[in-house]
């Protein structure tokens, strides 16, 4: 058994995930995006826009949500791009839950200085299911809501923490240093 990790929320690199229109990558575009940086949780809804395909909407992903409600409430692309690089700041890697969502939908929103990695190279679960049946089964007995990206975004980084007490971080320390000199260039 290992020992321990004394690590701290603060201390994990960005987490991103986002909600899109659909399941089918490539053919879905974003319509809220979670952060995690800092030790802080961040969730904001986004503006489509028109030359998005927007024909490829399924409102079951967001329990009969409208289309028009992300009109109205969603910020512009280019907002949420500022915001992204903002909170991540010089860190330039960032986590994602859902890999082939989550990088395109960072690219749709302009997001292309980002090294996009999947959460899988930091947590020890054996694969995407087996860490979304947790994330579903903590967020259902912490009675948090399943449609708040906020809420997900917040489950995944305390879950990826968790899971992170009894790994080498000296493995995640290498990563993180190696795609940011890989990509300096």
């Amino acid at each position: 058994m290992k020992t321990p990790i004394n690590i701290k929320l603060a201390t994990l690199p960005p987490i991103i995930t986002f909600f899109t229109s659909n399941y089918l990558a490539g053919d879905c575009f974003p319509l809220s995006i979670g952060i995690f940086a800092n030790g802080k949780a961040y969730a904001w809804h986004i503006s489509p826009q028109v030359h998005w395909k927007l024909d490829h909407y399924d409102s079951a992903v967001y329990a009969g949500t409208p289309l028009s409600f992300f009109y109205e409430h969603g910020d512009p692309s280019h907002s949420i791009k500022a915001i992204v690089e903002k909170l991540v700041g010089f860190q330039k890697v960032v986590f994602c839950l859902n890999f082939a969502h989550d990088k395109y939908s960072l690219e749709q929103l302009g997001c292309t200085d980002l090294i996009v990695k999947d959460i899988e190279e930091i947590d020890s679960f054996d694969h995407y299911g087996e860490r979304i049946d947790q994330l579903v089964k903590t967020m259902k007995d912490s009675k948090l809501n399943k449609y708040s990206v906020k809420d997900v975004v917040t489950t995944l980084a305390y879950q990826t923490l968790d899971n992170l007490r009894y790994q080498d971080l000296s493995v995640m320390r290498y990563a993180l240093f190696r795609y940011a000199v890989d990509h300096s260039k």
